[in-house]
């Protein structure tokens, strides 16, 4: 009995296999980080670049109403325009941050690093949502914050207003990570802002309202998904809308949802990602 119990082996400890939930929070957050980290790095770029371009339009509409800007006309023409580049802004940087970095990582070979670790669809393009978005609301913050500061603009609704402001950079992340999924080379993401992001961003009411626009013009206006997030972060901001504030909310919610499902479906057939 004795040599029986001499020669027995202690038993292995056992391992503690972490527990995975119906989400991977620590797959999505740190995919996460990957990806800030990449905007915080180059925030030169990424953040002050985009922000001092917008207020460089800011001061061009200043010097061209010149005395103009301190009659009523003048101001409120102004007030109209200032919200609209600050959407600009963010939308931009919405859909760079994504489309740069999926693109990146498919030239180099590197997206499978990403594509190995347990993360649904879903979760990946969560993720990558997740980024685009806080990177875009940092540029415009940016740009808000120093807007307000100028011409002492105070929101007339904040709730609204960050409604629409981030609802409108999860819209554009979105739109970015379909450019990304599409494109297979830098060329063919340029050819995309160039022919589709830029023009569906100006035309999209930010300089003049839509009632002054003919009619087959703003018809094709109010399509455009872009023209409900500038008129909701109007409203928010100086409280002038053109349409109501609650198809506006329906329209941006709306095509948030219908972007995730097209995304993730993409990424889940594994689009132009997996070899």
């Amino acid at each position: 009995m004795a040599e029986g119990l001499g020669n027995h082996r202690p038993l292995a400890p056992r391992l503690r296999v972490p527990r995975i939930g119906p989400v991977h929070w620590m797959g999505v957050h740190t995919l996460l980080r990957r990806e800030l980290r990449r905007v915080w790095k180059e925030w030169p770029e990424t953040i002050l670049a985009p922000a001092f371009s917008t207020l460089l339009y800011i001061a061009v509409f200043t010097f061209a109403l010149g005395p103009d800007l301190e009659t009523e006309a003048g101001r409120q023409a102004f007030a109209f325009i200032l919200p609209g580049l600050v959407v600009i802004t963010i939308t931009e940087r919405a859909v760079e941050t994504p489309a740069f970095s999926l693109i990146f990582d498919k030239l180099e070979g590197s997206l499978g690093d990403v594509l190995m670790p347990p993360l649904s669809a879903a979760e990946l393009t969560g993720g990558y949502a997740m980024a685009g978005t806080v990177a875009a609301l940092s540029t415009g913050s940016v740009v808000l914050a120093v807007v307000a500061l100028a011409f002492g603009l105070v929101p007339v609704d904040p709730l609204a207003l960050a409604f629409f402001a981030a609802g409108g950079a999860l819209m554009m992340t979105l739109v970015g990570i379909l450019i990304a999924l599409q494109s297979q080379k830098w060329d063919h993401a340029a050819a995309f802002f160039v022919f589709i992001v830029v023009p569906t961003t100006m035309l999209s009411g930010v300089f003049a309202p839509i009632e002054a626009l003919p009619g087959p013009v703003a018809a094709v206006m109010r399509l455009n998904p872009i023209f409900y997030v500038i008129d909701g972060f109007r409203a928010g901001l100086t409280g002038v809308h053109s349409a109501p504030v609650g198809l506006s909310l329906a329209v941006v919610t709306a095509a948030i949802a219908l972007l995730s499902i097209v995304c993730g479906r993409l990424i889940a057939s594994g689009y132009r990602i997996k070899p």
